[in-house]
């Protein structure tokens, strides 16, 4: 019975709706996230400055490592090109807020993270190698993947070709990576996102 009034207040109707559920949900989501982030930087700020350098956050890159600039997945060209994205005011260092969008990309409302995770996600569906998406490599690598999320949202989920439609602003035959963007959520899902796929899920349980 606790926990009810801290859900129970838009309006304090004495029901809980979707949207209370929702924010609360997503509220607990994000304290999680500020949790880990803090924890990671008092444990990586070496000189105690409230901060954290690349160098700091990846001891194992060398400076060699860094000359090579390879931008496979995980490597340190490709990790550099995500805390350069991260670093906003461009000191070299991320702050908590930086850190945060560093440690937790698919829960950053920063448009040119966003847009490196879907170039990111891209790269793996890519198979022709031309940077966007048919509509065969979109249903091969995404679309099963964005069914699967939003069927906990929709009674009625697009069919891939309907979807395939409605992303291709353009109508060229092709996704490319600003077209993608309004599904990122679904082929690159946070923890944010998943409060909001949990609360889909709650409810209709309850119901």
């Amino acid at each position: 019975m606790r926990l009810f009034p801290s859900l129970d207040k838009s309006p304090a109707d004495g029901k809980i709706s979707f949207s209370e559920m929702e924010n609360w949900n997503v509220a607990q989501g994000a304290d999680r996230l500020a949790y880990r982030t803090q924890k990671e930087l008092l444990s990586r700020d070496r000189d105690d400055d409230g901060a954290v350098s690349f160098h700091e956050n990846f001891p194992q890159f060398s400076t060699l490592d860094l000359a090579k600039n390879e931008m496979g997945h995980g490597q340190a060209g490709w990790w550099m090109e995500l805390f350069k994205l991260a670093d906003v005011n461009g000191n070299g260092n991320l702050d908590f807020h930086e850190f945060n969008n560093f440690l937790h990309p698919e829960d950053s409302h920063d448009r040119k993270i966003k847009i490196w995770l879907i170039k990111d996600k891209i790269k793996q569906m890519d198979g022709d190698g031309d940077e966007r998406l048919n509509f065969d490599e979109f249903v091969k690598h995404a679309y099963d993947v964005y069914k699967t999320y939003v069927d906990f949202e929709k009674t009625r989920v697009p069919t891939a070709e309907e979807k395939f439609a409605d992303l291709d602003v353009d109508h060229d035959k092709f996704l490319t990576v600003e077209e993608l963007l309004p599904i990122l959520p679904y082929l690159k899902p946070g923890e944010l996102t998943y409060a909001k796929f949990y609360t889909h899920y709650l409810i209709d349980a309850a119901g």
